[in-house]
């Protein structure tokens, strides 16, 4: 005599994968903001290593005055803003402090991200 339906043990395989594939995909969409996060800080640093570097190659008795800056990506983060600022540092008008800030809204939060260096015209570890 065959029987129609399911058996227990099918039941519960099914539901156990059920479990499984929803529990995969709440994960998934849970490090979304993370991921986003962190592609956004990847670009932000991006755009703030180049200005450095920029910076760097000028001629240390040229540096610019404090300013912002241009980057097209920036394009890619929301409501950007890039500056920088040229200081003495510790008084001294032989070596300066360049500080690099780039800033950006997510989830209306400000983030940000700065990078900080020191410049001389002969370079730090020469006399």
């Amino acid at each position: 005599m065959k029987k129609n339906g399911f058996t227990i043990i099918e039941t519960t395989i099914a539901l156990l994968l059920v479990m499984v594939t929803i529990t995969i995909f709440g994960v998934a969409l849970s490090s979304l903001p993370l991921t986003r996060t962190a592609r956004n800080q990847n670009i932000a640093y991006h755009i703030a290593v180049k200005k450095m570097e920029e910076l760097r190659d000028t001629q240390f008795a040229s540096l610019p005055a404090n300013s912002t800056f241009a980057d097209p990506g920036l394009a890619n983060l929301s409501n950007p803003s890039a500056d920088f600022t040229i200081e003495d540092y510790a008084g001294s008008s032989q070596i300066k402090t360049a500080t690099v800030t780039v800033q950006w809204q997510e989830e209306s939060h400000t983030r940000e991200v700065v990078l900080e260096t020191l410049m001389s015209d002969h370079g730090l570890n020469r006399p």
